[in-house]
Parts: structure tokens; sequence; C-alpha cells
């Protein structure tokens, strides 16, 4: 009926981010009775819907500042005052040395990487240049973020055993410098998550290094989203170290705090870099919003919002994960199940070696039955079909244990019993 440009056949067919965001909003808004064990919305913490509630009524009562914040546009890149005290923020924590000139807020942090990759991936004179994902699986959010669907070049991840349930992914790091030795003139950046999403992993200060090393040598950027890590929300089980290098580009978010309705992320990055992020984003948005800066208003330079999420977020999502990990083992033999090490982030990464059925297939069986995961061939960006079957993603599944105790055990415990019924 209507002709569509390349960009719209782009969308014409359901993604995994299209799909889970729908699971997501049937679960939480409109069918309570199914069990939520998918998305990434964050948990309800108490503690801190009280202490928005207070920030958000402090906003509200200062009426100058209110009509302010909601009655004038910012920068492109973000306001100028927070982005200034983010800066100090951030070199106080992390004894870098930024200015807000190296900062620019954006509409959420899904938003910041549609500019990021688009900046470095698709035509450039007379070639096209590729995102480099160096090690799946990774971000469900990442595959259809680049407006050239073709732009995207990955490697799997090395995997090894840690005991009889769990083990780990690695960075396959002969096969990362091959890669980029072979193709690093087409390569537009490097990115990552950290905690990793699907799977928890933190990577290592050596890996960080060795990815620097790479970068620097190659001068190809290297995208660092820390949606889920320090210092906010901190959802982090083990320490998280950061390394800094003009080829590093961070991304962090606020929506996993308890916020994902505000939609405010931040690209911490080269000033070259932030200005284009300005150009880009006064074209898409004009600018971002300025609720944010002006609700969280002096709250990181005085340490304040740091200090809550330290307090409380970590605990809440750890007794989570312990539940989850605990009903898991105690109902699968070790052949039956392995689980990614949980070290970040609010997500399991679980596979079932024996399964029968793929994991979309199991997804849609789990459905009908009233529980939501996320099925593993939507973390693999890029990666060959042909090839598909000879990864992880056909016998694993994402599970987020970020929601109430009751739902997770109930869900964890249907998954058990539907998920015995598929294995050899």
């Amino acid at each position: 009926m209507f002709r569509i440009s390349d960009f719209g056949k782009n969308y014409q067919n359901d993604s995994g981010i299209f799909l889970l965001m729908e699971d997501l909003d049937e679960a939480l808004n409109q069918n309570p009775d199914l069990l939520m064990l998918g998305g990434g919305n964050p948990g309800f913490i108490k503690e801190l819907q009280e202490y928005f509630c207070k920030k958000f009524k402090q906003f509200f009562d200062n009426k100058e500042e209110f009509l302010q914040a909601i009655g004038i546009y910012d920068s492109p890149k973000g306001n100028i005052s927070f982005r200034k005290e983010l800066a100090t923020f951030f070199n106080r924590i992390f004894q870098w040395n930024i200015t807000y000139e190296h900062i620019a807020l954006t509409h959420g942090s899904q938003n910041a990487f549609f500019i990021l990759f688009n900046l470095f991936s698709g035509k450039s004179q007379d070639q096209r240049l590729k995102l480099f994902f160096p090690l799946l699986p990774e971000y469900i959010g990442y595959e259809q973020v680049p407006i050239d669907p073709y732009s995207i070049l990955s490697i799997e991840a090395k995997k090894v055993l840690i005991n009889e349930y769990f083990f780990r992914y690695e960075l396959d790091r002969d096969n990362v410098l091959n890669t980029i030795q072979k193709q690093y003139r087409e390569i537009g950046c490097m990115a990552i998550s950290t905690p990793g999403n699907p799977t928890g992993k933190i990577f290592s200060k050596e890996e960080q290094l060795f990815l620097k090393e790479v970068a620097e040598f190659y001068q190809i950027p290297l995208i660092i989203d820390s949606a889920y890590g320090q210092p906010f929300p901190g959802i982090t089980f083990k320490n998280q170290e950061f390394v800094y290098s003009e080829y590093f580009i961070y991304t962090f978010s606020l929506s996993k705090t308890g916020l994902p309705g505000l939609r405010m992320g931040m690209i911490i990055a080269n000033p070259e870099i932030i200005s284009l992020v300005g150009k880009v984003q006064a074209t898409l948005s004009l600018s971002p919003s300025r609720i944010a800066p002006f609700v969280f208003k002096d709250s990181f330079s005085s340490m304040e919002f740091y200090q809550i999420c330290n307090t409380y977020i970590k605990d809440f999502y750890l007794k989570k994960r312990n539940l989850a990990i605990n009903i898991l083992t105690e109902n699968f033999f070790p052949n039956e199940i392995k689980i990614h090490e949980s070290e970040g982030a609010f997500f399991l990464w679980v596979m079932f070696p024996t399964l029968r059925i793929p994991s979309y297939e199991l997804y849609k069986v789990l459905k009908s039955k009233g529980v939501i995961i996320v099925p593993g061939n939507f973390y693999y960006p890029g990666y060959p079909l042909e090839k598909m079957n000879k990864t992880d993603a056909y016998v694993s599944i994402r599970i987020s244990f970020s929601q109430k105790e009751d739902i997770l055990e109930k869900g964890l415990n249907l998954l058990v019993t539907v998920v015995k019924d598929y294995l050899k």
C-alpha cells in the first residue's frame, strides 16, 4: 500500500528488542497474570522510590525552576550546568580529567547507541564502515540500531568452564586480533556491554587494557555500555574497574536505577565526538529533556545519588540472583544446565545443552504457559545465520530476576517443569 525506503524496510520484521518491549508492556501494564522473567525493567526498590518522590516533590514545589525546566530548550548536548556537575562527579569517582565538553545527555542510552553506531558505521566514501562486536552473545538492542543493516561484524566469545554448573565467556583475543588485522580499514568502532547484557559478565581490567591497546593502535573507538554498572545503578557483584582512553566512549543511564520512564542517558567521550553527537541530536530531537537535570540538581556533586544507589540497589538484586540460582541448580542436574557466572546486572544467561527445540520455540511454549523469557537467538547481532545453530544461541535463554520474589519463584518453578519436557 505504501512505498517505503530501505530504512523503513529494515524495520518491517519484528526485531528482538521490539518483541522484548512488547512482552514487557503486556506483562507489566496489560496482563498481570503473566510471569515476567524477560525484559530489562528494573525492580521497584522502596527506598529508591521514596527518594525519587522526594526529589520530584522538591522540583514541583519550586515553581520558578519547574517553569524554567519545562519552558526552555537546552543545548543539543544537554544542560550545561548538569554536565559540569557530572564531570566533577566522574572525575571524583574514577580520577579522570574530563570537562563538561566530554559529556552529552541523550534520551536514554538506546538513543545514544543509535547516534553513536550510525556515526561510525555505514557508507563512508567508497566503503562501508562496520561495527565490531568482539564478544558474543551481546545486547539484544544493538542489532537494528545501524541504519545500514549490513554493517555489523561480530565473533563468538571463548567459553571457559568454572565448575559443574557455571561457565564464563572471555574474549577470544587471537580471533579479535586476527579479525581486526584483516579488516581494520572497514571497522568504524567496537562495542561491548559491561556488566554484560545478557550474560552479567564484567570485563576485567586486563581485558579492557587489551581492548585499549587495540583501539589506540588501530585508532578504532570502543563504545562501553555501562547501563547496569558502576557508579550507578551499581548492580555489580564483583569489583568493576574502569580504564580511560581518548578512544573509549562510555555510555551510562538513569533507567536501571529505577527511572526507565525518565529516559536520560549520558555519553562520555572525546569532545570531537560529543560535538558530533550534539549536532545529530539537534536534528533528531532538538535537545534532550531538562527534567532530570533539574530534578537531580546538585545530587551528583553532593554524592547523594551515588550513595543511595550504592546503599540499596546491589543487595536488592543479589538476594534475587541467589534465589534464582538456587532454584535452577536444585532442579536441574549439571549435564542439563549451565549458567554464566553472574557478576552484575539482573539477568542470568542459562544454557540447556540437551534442549531438543530452538530457544525461540521454547520461548513461545513458555509464553503460552504464562512465563516470559528472552530466547538466545536475539543476542548474536551480525552473526551469520548459517552458522547460528553451531553457537550457544539455540540452547540458551536470558532470565531476568528483577521482579518480586513470588513472581520469580513461581515463574522459575514453572519454567523448570516445562523445560524438562524438552530435554533429551
